[in-house]
This record gives C-alpha cells, sequence and structure tokens, in this order.
C-alpha cells in the first residue's frame, strides 16, 4: 500500500477488503516464511488486489490452492472482470474454460490461436460427439449397434468399470446424433447410466495447434543415410509436415520440426 502511495484511510479500508474476501484473517499475524504454499499465493493475490487496479495480470492464479480455494478465487475473479481487464497466464485448461471470456494460444513467442474458449474447443473432434455410459451391455455389442446409426462416423468404446462401458461416438459432418443414440438406447432396453453431448476438449485443441505451429517452424537439415535408413525414417515420420529430398544418391535432405529431430534422430550432419 505504501509503494502505491495509498493515504493511511484507503489503506485501511482496501485492507479490510482483501483480508476478507482472500479469508486471510487466522494467518494476518504471521511472516511470510510461516505459510504454506496455498496462503502465500493468497497473500500474493492480496497484494495485486489492494490498489483496485483497472488491469490485472495473474499467472497461474489457482496454483497450490485446495479444491474449494480454487472455486472462490475463480469467483472474485468473475466478479472483478465485470469492472476491470483481466489477463491470465496459465496451462491449466480448466482454468481456462471456467473464467475466461477470451483465450489465446502463444507458442515460441508467436500467438497461433486467438477466441473464445466455446470457439476454440469447437474446433476439437469431440464437438457434438455423444458419450453413453451403459450398465451391463457387452462391449462388442454396443459399438455394432451404435456404429449402424445413422449419422455416426466412428466409435471409440472403453470399459471404465466393471460392469459398464463407455461409447463415444462421433458425428459425421453436419450430423446430430443425440436424439438417435437415446432412441436406440432405449428401444434396445439398454440400462443408460449416462449419456451427454461433448462441447468439445481444450486440450485436444491445444495440443494440435501447438504441433502444427512446430511444424511450420521446420528446420533444414542434411541427413547422410542408406535406403533402408531413408524407408525406416519414411515410416517414423508417417502424419507429419515433412519434406524428403535424395538427388541421385546424395545425402537425404530432410524438413522437420526442431522437436522431431531432437526426439527422433541421433545421426545429423
Amino acid at each position: 500500500a505504501a509503494i502505491r502511495h495509498m493515504t493511511p484511510e484507503r489503506t485501511a479500508e482496501r485492507t479490510a477488503w482483501v483480508v476478507s474476501r482472500l479469508e486471510l484473517e487466522s494467518v494476518f499475524d504471521q511472516t511470510m516464511d510461516t505459510l504454506s504454499k496455498g496462503y502465500k499465493r493468497r497473500v500474493g493475490l492480496a497484494q495485486a488486489l489492494i490498489h483496485d487496479p483497472e488491469v490485472l495480470i495473474l499467472d497461474e492464479p489457482t496454483d497450490g490452492l485446495d479444491p474449494n480455494q480454487k472455486h472462490e478465487v475463480r469467483e472474485l475473479i468473475r466478479e472483478m472482470a465485470r469492472d476491470k481487464a483481466i489477463i491470465i497466464s496459465t496451462h491449466i485448461l480448466e482454468e481456462v474454460d471456467a473464467v475466461c471470456s477470451r483465450a489465446a494460444i502463444i507458442s515460441r513467442g508467436k500467438l497461433v490461436a486467438d477466441g473464445t474458449p466455446a470457439a476454440l474447443a469447437a474446433r476439437s473432434r469431440y464437438h457434438n460427439a455423444v458419450t453413453i455410459a451403459l450398465r451391463g451391455v457387452d462391449p462388442a455389442e454396443a459399438e455394432r449397434a451404435l456404429s449402424a446409426l445413422a449419422g455416426v462416423a466412428q466409435v471409440s468404446v472403453a470399459e471404465v468399470e466393471a460392469g459398464i462401458t463407455r461409447c463415444t461416438l462421433f458425428p459425421t459432418p453436419s450430423s446430430t446424433i443425440l436424439a438417435e443414440v437415446s432412441r436406440h438406447a432405449s428401444e434396445a432396453g439398454w440400462e443408460v447410466d449416462q449419456l451427454w453431448v461433448e462441447s468439445g476438449r481444450l486440450e485436444e485443441v491445444f495440443n494440435e495447434i501447438l504441433e502444427r505451429a512446430a511444424c511450420h517452424g521446420a528446420i533444414r537439415a542434411g541427413m547422410a543415410l542408406s535406403r533402408e535408413e531413408m524407408e525406416a525414417l519414411v515410416s517414423q515420420l508417417e502424419g507429419l509436415d515433412v519434406n524428403l529430398y535424395c538427388p541421385h544418391g546424395r545425402p537425404v535432405w530432410v524438413e522437420i520440426p526442431l522437436r522431431e529431430l531432437e526426439k527422433r534422430f541421433k545421426r545429423i550432419v
């Protein structure tokens, strides 16, 4: 408060507010070195909020907090967002979904995606997929029957626990399959434990975007390979954005992401 040149009256007012809002009463008279990680995180938040800033930048604001504390901090962020600009840096995608109205993904210093969490999640292959958990239904029977439904492109089946089979159905483009899945489950007499439409999975989109960004930042490296080694190389790189060159038996030139080079190859000339 002194660093912010706050008046004694304003200091007392804001201190009372942050102490109450972040539940610091029980440790108010303790020094920082005696506090747990969770309380240290809350004191850091109190320091950032003491002068009631118009713009607030938070780095991993819920790191080290228990589930209840995380919920309280996220509620506080949502409350403050009504009249503040709040920027959060986090790798916890659950947090992005919970409190952010806009999400930006940065890779190697470059902005590679920008949009609402819902818009980014809609880029996931799980967007509009339907997941159903069935009790006492044979997994093979469920997969066979669900795969035959209209509008279903693919079915992924997993036995979550004894007696419960979870199936995720991916629709064909522009198809809505929830009603069809529900109708078939009812007609087949299946005991449905859960049934829901997936909104999309941010983690999948996040990983896909970063992988694509890494491919676009490819480098060129010379590698002296035999024909057999080149064939093995091609099989390893299946699915990646890769260019191979082998003019007249000369050393192969390969363009691949640096990250993949570091992981997969030992002999780089």
